[in-house]
C-alpha cells in the first residue's frame, strides 16, 4: 500500500539520509585505510600484519563501545536513572512530551550544576537514553526543558548517536 502522508516520507527520508551518510563515511574511511595499507605494504611487505592487528583491535573497541556505551556513560558521569515521574516530574514529562514516535527512552539525571543534556545508546528509541544535569533541570522552565529534550530526541531519531559512534571507531 502506498502512503501519501508527507510526514511519513519526510521521517523515512531522514533515516535514509543518516544511513547514506554512515555508509559514505565508512566507505571513505575504508578506502583511506586500504590506500594506506597498500602503500605501506608496497614499501615493506612484512608491515601488513600491523595493519590487520590494528583493524582487529579497532573493531573490538568499536563492538565494546557500541554494546556497552550506556553503562560506560552512566559510570563515568555518575548518572542515575529515573523510572517514573516521582521526584523528577519536570524532566520525566519533558522527555514524555518530546517522544512523539516509538517508545520513550530511558531517562537519566546527571549530577552537577552545569547546564548540559545528553543522548546516548544505540540511536534507536527503544535502545537509547537521554539525560540532563541537575543544574539544567533546576534552571529551566518546563517548556524550555521540553525543547532541550526534544533536541536530544532529535539526535535519537536521526541516528546521530550510531553514526558518531561508528565514525569515532573508524578514526
Amino acid at each position: 500500500m502506498l502512503r501519501n502522508n508527507a510526514s511519513f516520507w519526510k521521517a523515512n527520508f531522514r533515516v535514509l539520509r543518516s544511513w547514506i551518510a554512515f555508509a559514505l563515511a565508512i566507505g571513505i574511511l575504508g578506502g583511506f585505510w586500504y590506500g594506506c595499507y597498500f602503500s605501506v605494504v608496497s614499501y615493506d611487505p612484512e608491515a601488513s600484519t600491523y595493519f590487520w592487528w590494528g583493524a582487529v583491535i579497532a573493531g573490538s573497541i568499536g563492538v565494546v563501545m557500541l554494546l556497552f556505551n550506556e553503562p560506560i556513560v552512566v559510570r563515568l558521569t555518575g548518572a542515575y536513572r529515573i523510572r517514573s515521574a516521582i521526584g523528577r516530574e519536570k524532566l520525566w514529562f519533558a522527555v514524555k512530551k518530546s517522544t512523539f514516535r516509538g517508545p520513550m527512552p530511558r531517562v537519566y539525571v546527571l549530577p552537577g550544576k552545569g547546564l548540559n543534556a545528553i543522548s546516548f545508546g544505540w540511536g534507536l528509541p527503544f535502545m537509547s537514553a537521554v539525560g540532563a544535569t541537575e543544574g539544567l533541570i533546576d534552571s529551566l522552565t518546563e517548556d524550555e526543558l521540553t525543547a532541550v529534550m526534544a533536541h536530544e530526541m532529535g539526535h535519537v531519531y536521526n541516528k546521530d548517536i550510531l553514526v558518531s559512534t561508528a565514525l569515532t571507531i573508524s578514526v
